[in-house]
């Protein structure tokens, strides 16, 4: 028997008649547990571009590397700030202390109400791919991944969490809403393409409560800003090694890539998974999604119905 389990917090179990699978075979005994709010799973190393950014020791954010030394932020977390005192850790858990960089500069839009921040550092990334930044503006019903350094509890410490397969429901002019997002201390947040892992916005407003809807900012129409702070950094980048007369590694550029997912990853309950979903059937349990008409599964996994929801399931 197959069961879906929909994160997180008190739960309902709502059972129908067995449908049958898409396939038109036997019955599927199948039901399916909901539950909300939704507050992300950790990313478990799948999002190595998204870094923690202390805040001169008095708060943490979350920055998104889009070149060797630049980072892209909320404004609101660097407004008004020396560079110096913004620094960049790497991993998963912001307690470890890995240090990576440190501020150097700051390009920000001169309008008041301008919502991101590009951060140029004063010394390369190590081991980071940073990621591009997508040119086509959010649709409404698309899906993207959202990650950043937050809670799924006031009692929890921060860590790097990720939310897959999230639906974007409105586009609204230099903004986005999605209906879910992890939202504890996410500011700064990232949200990614899920079929290429390009930048596609920047939360600036989580959702309060958990499940109410997060806003973020577009970055496709900040395109003229990214670019000034792309060739700024390189520009910065390019003199240090000039005054140095020494041969640094070549920079890394970004590159489209999917996001890592964890869907089909074992699973004990639907807290662990960034979908928010976990299907148990007699031998196993692994993380799915939703999936339906226009939303297709990986390679792999096929799409079958349940009381409540569409998931997606391995084939055999």
């Amino acid at each position: 028997m197959w069961f879906a389990c929909v994160a997180c917090g008190s739960s309902k179990e709502m059972r129908a008649s067995p449908p049958r699978d898409d396939a038109g075979g036997a019955p599927l005994a199948l039901a399916v547990e909901s539950s909300s709010p939704v507050s992300g799973a950790p990313s478990r190393g799948r999002d190595p571009a998204v870094l923690a950014l202390g805040i001169a020791g008095e708060r943490l954010c979350t920055g998104t590397a889009l070149g060797s030394n630049l980072v892209l932020t909320a404004r609101a977390c660097v407004a008004d700030r020396d560079p110096s005192s913004l620094l960049l850790y790497g991993g998963e858990d912001p307690a470890a202390q890995q240090l990576l960089a440190r501020g150097r500069e700051l390009v920000v839009n001169a309008a008041e109400d301008a919502k991101l921040a590009l951060l140029i550092l004063d010394r390369d990334l190590p081991d980071t791919t940073p990621v591009p930044v997508r040119e086509e503006p959010p649709q409404r019903t698309e899906r993207i991944r959202t990650v950043s350094f937050g809670q799924r509890s006031t009692n929890e410490p921060l860590v790097k969490l990720a939310r897959e397969h999230v639906a974007v429901t409105d586009v609204v002019e230099d903004r986005f809403l999605v209906a879910e997002a992890t939202c504890q201390g996410d500011a700064g947040g990232v949200a990614l393409d899920e079929g290429t892992g390009e930048v596609v916005g920047i939360v600036t407003q989580g959702g309060n409560p958990c499940d109410a809807p997060a806003e973020y900012a577009r970055i496709d129409i900040q395109r003229s800003l990214v670019e000034e702070a792309m060739a700024l950094a390189k520009q910065m980048r390019q003199d240090d090694l000039d005054a140095a007369d020494a041969g640094r590694p070549r920079a890394k550029s970004p590159k489209k890539s999917r996001p890592g997912t964890d869907v089909g990853q074992p699973c004990q309950s639907a807290f662990e998974c960034t979908t928010g979903m976990c299907v148990r059937d007699e031998d196993q349990a692994y993380c799915t999604r939703s999936c339906g008409s226009g939303d297709r599964c990986l390679a792999g996994f096929r799409c079958k119905e349940a009381t409540s929801v569409k998931a997606c399931i391995m084939t055999l």
